[in-house]
């Protein structure tokens, strides 16, 4: 019996020490991976100190993209021979299906990353010539997954000037119809949103964002898929809200809803990193079968509902 109580004593101690070595295995390489990550951040070239020419500056009135070419493994071209005129004061919506390159032209816009060839200008000067932080100050940038931080609504939408006054955070507030359900918070403005704004839902995290974009003053807003998180009655308050700022500002929209591009300037149909045609919704719907495949593909219309819209 006491050899057998030994026994089962030292293999449970055995049997802890080879757990242990596989759980060490594990996490080495956790670490193995994320160390991969860190040194390909810190490897990574640091941005152009191009000097901020002195003949730019705000507002930004156009951005002309010319014979852009971009892949991200240096191989396979995502955006090619990419040409586009985008004009302060006019709404542009990209549509096309998913990979076709439209969430890469937002990166572009942003300079978070560089073409391979071509070139991108702002009122006739090439980025080249314009450093990252002046370009950036031009425009505002509202993702589908939006970024908010632990505090409070207004520290949030202040985020974007931290200069602004109560009443400009309010008024940016209503433009992007957020001003409501803040109101309905027990500590309003002052209300605690959580880390990552946990304590908000994603349609409420979306309009705080929207705001912030509002707020910012920006020369050019960018909102991919703005209204993808909330209901049909607020993304029409945010379809009004833009286009009544149209004419301060001008928007990049990426967008599915027929509701949110129907309205746009210009509508730009992406095909494979390619601008396959560019036109109202009226014009599209009458020359561009593609267009029209994607409307009802990505809308769920029924040929009846298209033809409807033709007409």
């Amino acid at each position: 019996m006491g050899a057998l109580v030994a026994f089962v004593l030292y293999l449970f101690q055995v049997i802890v020490h080879v757990a242990g070595i596989g759980m060490n295995i594990s996490s080495y390489h956790e670490a193995k991976g994320s160390l991969k990550k860190l040194f390909e951040i810190l490897m990574e070239d640091e941005e152009s100190k191009t000097e901020v020419n002195e003949e730019v500056s705000l507002p930004f009135n156009n951005i002309q993209l010319k014979n852009i070419n971009f892949s991200y493994n240096k191989k396979d071209n995502i955006i090619r021979n990419l040409s586009l005129d985008i004009h302060r004061g006019e709404v542009l919506a990209l549509i096309g299906e998913s990979g076709a390159g439209k969430s890469t032209i937002i990166n572009l816009l942003e300079r978070f990353c560089a073409p391979d060839s071509g070139d991108m200008l702002i009122d006739t000067i090439s980025y080249k010539n314009i450093s990252p932080k002046t370009w950036r100050r031009g425009f505002s940038l509202v993702s589908q997954d939006p970024s908010l931080f632990d505090g409070t609504i207004k520290e949030n939408i202040q985020y974007a000037n931290p200069e602004a006054t109560d009443e400009e955070v309010i008024f940016a507030a209503k433009q992007a119809s957020a001003h409501d359900f803040i109101m309905k918070l027990d500590d309003g403005y002052d209300s605690d949103i959580g880390e990552y704004g946990n304590f908000l839902s994603g349609g409420q995290k979306q309009r705080i964002a929207i705001a912030r974009a509002f707020l910012r003053k920006s020369s050019f807003v960018l909102l991919d898929e703005y209204t993808s998180n909330v209901d049909s009655d607020t993304e029409q308050e945010l379809i009004k809200a833009v286009s009544q700022l149209r004419g301060e500002m001008g928007f990049v929209i990426i967008a599915h809803r027929l509701s949110t591009v129907k309205g746009a300037d210009k509508i730009a149909v992406i095909k494979n990193g390619e601008l396959e045609d560019m036109g109202t919704h009226e014009e599209l719907m009458k020359r561009n079968d593609y267009y029209v495949r994607v409307i009802k593909e990505q809308t769920n219309k029924g040929n009846d509902d298209l033809d409807e819209m033709q007409r």
